[in-house]
C-alpha cells in the first residue's frame, strides 16, 4: 500500500497557564486555561473507480462504480468492466484541524481540620476536516463522454484508456475541496471535602466525600456534498447514494447527555501496619440511568521488608457521545468472501459449508469484493460493568542496605455488556458463516440474484461478557557509584487468560496469543544518573503472536508474527541551572513493523500493520531543550 501513511503527519501547539490568588489564610482562588491545536494530514491511495453497466447504487459500494454500458460486452462476459485508479490526480488526502479550549476556575482551602476544593470547568473542541480533490461523480460521468463534455462549460475530457492518459488539469472541473466540521462541549461542576474523622489508636480515620455534575454535547456536521441523496439515475425508489468522494453520510448528528454523581472514600487504620479502604460512587446518567459502584482495598505490612496489598470492587462505563450518536457513514471496504468458488487464477476453491444454505454458486471477481461498509453510533447501547480483584506482594530491602524492590501483582477483571469496538466487515462476514448467528448475519446484505455481498454494517455493540487475568512483576535495584547511581528496572507482564463471548448463545473465545493480546511483554531499563547528566537505554520485548487464532493455517499465509525487540536510547544534560538538553533515539536498530492484515479482525481492508501495537516509524530521534525561570 505505497500511498498510505502508516503514521500521519501531525503538528501540535499547546499553551497553558495557571494562576492563584490568596483570598485569606485558609482560602485560595485559582484559575487554569489551556489552548491546544493539532493539525494532521492523512494520505491514502488514488481514487479507485469501476466502470460497468452497474448504477451508482446497484453494487452497494460507497466507491465509484459508474453506469457506462459501452464498456461491457452485451453478448457474453468476455469483456470485463474497467477498473482504474486515478493516479494522474495523485493520492487522496485530507487535513484534520482541531482546536481545544479549556478553562477552570475554583476555590480551595481548609475548614477546621478538613480541606476542600470546588471548581467549574468548561471545555470545547472544534474540528474541521478538509477532503482535498474530492471527485464529483456526475461531473466525472460528463467528462468521460466527449460529446457531453464538449457541451459543458469548463469541462475537460478525461480519457480513461491507457496509463497517464488523463490530463491532471481536468481535475479542476471534476473535483472540490470539501470541509466537514464537528464541535463538542463539556461542562463540569465538582467539589470534595477531605480530612480526619476520629482516631483509632494512634492513627486517624480519614475520609473524602464529594459530588460532580458533568454535561457533554456534540454536533457532527458532514459537508452537505457528502450526505447521501436519492440516486439521480434511478430516482424515486429510495436508493440513497453518495455523489462526491468515498465518504458518504446519512445525515448530521446533534447529541449529548449529562450525569450527576456523589462519591465517598474512607480509610480505616486498624493498626500501624494494617488498614482498609472503602469507597462508593452513585452515578445518574440521562442515557443509561443509575449506576452504583464500590471499592474495597487493604494493605498489610507483615515486616519491614514484606507487605501485601489487595483490592476488590466494581466499575462501570457509560457509552460516550460518539458511541451513541455518531452518524452512519459509508466507506468502501474490501472483503474475501468464504463462499467464493474460484480463485483469481481460475483454480477451484472450497467454499464454507455454510454457503450451501444461501442457495447459490459463487464466483465473484475482485470487482465484487469492494463493498459498502457502513459504520455508525448506536443509541441503544447500555453501560458496561466490571468486577475487579487484585492481589500483590511487595518485597522492599531498603532497610537492609539494599535499594531493591520486588513486586508481584495478580489481577482479574470480569466484564458484562462490554462496549466493544465494532467488528470489521471481514470479521462480521467470517463470523456469520462460522456461527450462523443473527448478531452477525443480520448486518450483511447480499444481492438477491447473485448472492454476492453488497454491504456490511459494523456498529458499536454491547458484547455479552469478557474476562481477563494476568500477573505483573516489577524489579528495581539501584546502587551508588561515587557521586552517581545506577538504576536497573525490569517490568514483566504475563497474560494468563482473556476470554470473550459475543452473545449468550455463541461459544466462548480465547484471545490469548492474538496480536492485541500478546501473552508476554518485558521492559528493561538501565540508567546512569550523575549530578548534571544521565544516560540510559530501554529494551522492549513483545512475544510472538497470531493475527487470527481460528484461521486455517494452510490458507492464512503470514498469520504467525515473530517476537519483536525494540531498543531505545535516552539521556540529558544540565547546561546550567536554567537550561537542560535531553535527547533520545527510539527503535535504535530500525526494526520494521511486522505485516498485520485483515486476518486480524480489528484491521481494515487496506491496513498492513497495527500501529497501536508495533513500532511503525522505524528509527526515531528527538532533541528537547527546556528553559526554567
Amino acid at each position: 500500500v505505497p500511498f498510505r501513511s502508516l503514521q500521519n503527519e501531525s503538528d501540535r501547539l499547546v499553551v497553558s497557564g495557571r494562576t492563584n490568588f490568596e483570598l485569606s489564610s485558609t482560602a485560595e482562588l485559582f484559575a487554569e486555561a489551556t489552548y491546544a491545536n493539532n493539525t494532521s494530514t492523512v494520505q491514502f491511495d488514488p481514487q479507485l473507480a469501476i466502470f460497468s453497466d452497474a448504477g451508482f447504487g446497484s453494487s452497494g459500494t460507497a466507491g465509484f462504480r459508474f453506469p457506462t454500458g459501452p464498456t461491457v460486452s452485451t453478448g457474453g462476459d468476455d469483456l470485463r468492466a474497467i477498473t482504474r485508479r486515478f493516479t494522474e490526480f495523485g493520492p487522496r488526502s485530507a487535513e484534520i484541524d482541531r482546536d481545544l479550549f479549556r478553562a477552570t476556575v475554583g476555590v480551595k482551602g481548609s475548614v477546621g481540620t478538613s480541606d476542600y476544593e470546588v471548581y467549574y470547568q468548561y471545555g470545547r473542541v472544534e474540528s474541521d476536516q478538509t477532503d482535498f480533490n474530492t471527485i464529483d461523480k456526475l461531473r466525472l460521468l460528463t467528462s468521460i463522454d466527449p460529446t457531453a463534455c464538449a457541451a459543458a462549460s469548463g469541462c475537460q475530457f478525461v480519457d480513461l484508456y491507457g496509463r497517464n492518459s488523463i490530463d491532471p488539469q481536468s481535475l479542476d472541473w471534476v473535483s472540490d475541496d470539501l470541509v466537514s466540521n464537528s464541535e463538542s462541549e463539556q461542562q463540569v461542576i465538582s467539589g470534595y471535602l477531605t480530612g480526619e474523622l476520629f482516631s483509632m489508636g494512634s492513627n486517624d480515620v480519614s475520609y473524602v466525600i464529594g459530588a460532580e455534575y458533568r454535561d457533554e454535547q456534540a454536533v457532527i456536521n458532514p459537508n452537505e456534498s457528502l450526505i447521501a441523496v436519492d440516486n439521480p439515475l434511478n430516482p424515486g425508489v429510495g436508493e440513497l447514494v453518495g455523489l462526491k468522494g468515498t465518504r458518504t453520510f446519512f445525515g448530521a448528528t446533534d447529541g449529548g447527555y449529562d450525569v450527576a454523581e456523589i462519591f465517598g472514600e474512607l480509610l480505616l487504620p486498624f493498626t500501624d501496619n494494617f488498614n482498609i479502604g472503602l469507597s462508593a460512587r452513585l452515578s445518574d446518567y440521562s442515557t443509561v440511568g443509575s449506576e452504583a459502584t464500590y471499592g474495597l482495598k487493604a494493605n498489610y505490612d507483615v515486616t519491614d521488608i514484606l507487605s501485601f496489598r489487595a483490592s476488590a470492587g466494581s466499575a462501570t462505563r457509560a457509552p460516550n457521545i460518539n458511541e451513541l450518536y455518531n452518524p452512519d457513514s459509508v466507506q468502501t471496504t474490501g472483503i474475501s468472501d468464504p463462499c467464493d468458488t474460484l480463485a483469481d487464477d481460475g483454480s477451484a476453491l472450497t467454499p464454507s459449508a455454510a454457503c450451501s444454505s444461501l442457495g447459490a454458486t459463487y464466483n465473484p471477481t475482485d470487482l465484487d469484493q469492494q463493498i459498502r461498509g457502513v459504520t455508525g453510533g448506536n443509541s441503544e447501547l447500555d453501560s458496561e460493568t466490571a468486577d475487579t480483584f487484585t492481589f500483590g506482594v511487595i518485597l522492599d530491602l531498603l532497610d537492609f542496605g539494599e535499594d531493591t524492590t520486588l513486586t508481584l501483582d495478580y489481577y482479574s477483571i470480569d466484564l458484562e455488556d462490554v462496549l466493544a469496538s465494532s467488528f470489521s466487515a471481514q470479521a462480521t462476514l467470517d463470523r456469520c458463516l462460522a456461527t450462523g448467528e443473527d448478531f452477525f448475519c443480520n448486518n450483511i446484505t447480499r444481492d438477491a440474484t447473485t448472492n454476492f455481498v453488497t454491504s456490511i454494517r459494523s456498529e458499536q455493540v454491547n458484547l455479552a461478557e469478557e474476562s481477563i487475568e494476568g500477573v505483573d512483576l516489577t524489579f528495581n535495584h539501584s546502587w551508588a557509584i561515587k557521586d552517581a547511581f545506577v538504576n536497573l528496572s525490569v517490568n514483566y507482564a504475563h497474560l494468563l487468560d482473556h476470554t470473550r463471548k459475543v452473545n449468550d448463545t455463541v461459544e466462548e473465545e480465547d484471545l490469548v496469543g492474538r496480536v492485541d493480546n500478546i501473552d508476554d511483554k518485558v521492559n528493561l531499563t538501565l540508567a546512569y544518573n550523575s549530578i548534571n547528566w544521565d544516560l540510559g537505554f530501554t529494551a522492549r520485548y513483545l512475544a510472538g503472536a497470531k493475527q487470527s487464532l481460528t484461521a486455517d493455517p494452510l490458507v492464512a499465509v503470514g498469520n504467525s508474527i515473530g517476537s519483536q525487540v525494540y531498543v531505545d536510547l535516552h539521556g540529558g544534560i544540565d547546561v546550567s541551572e536554567e537550561v537542560r538538553l535531553s535527547f533520545g533515539i527510539e527503535n535504535l536498530s530500525d526494526e520494521e513493523s511486522p505485516v498485520v492484515t485483515q486476518l486480524f479482525e480489528n484491521n481494515g481492508s487496506a491496513d498492513t500493520t497495527s500501529a497501536g501495537i508495533y513500532d511503525v516509524r522505524g528509527r526515531f530521534m528527538y532533541l528537547n531543550a527546556s528553559y526554567s525561570f
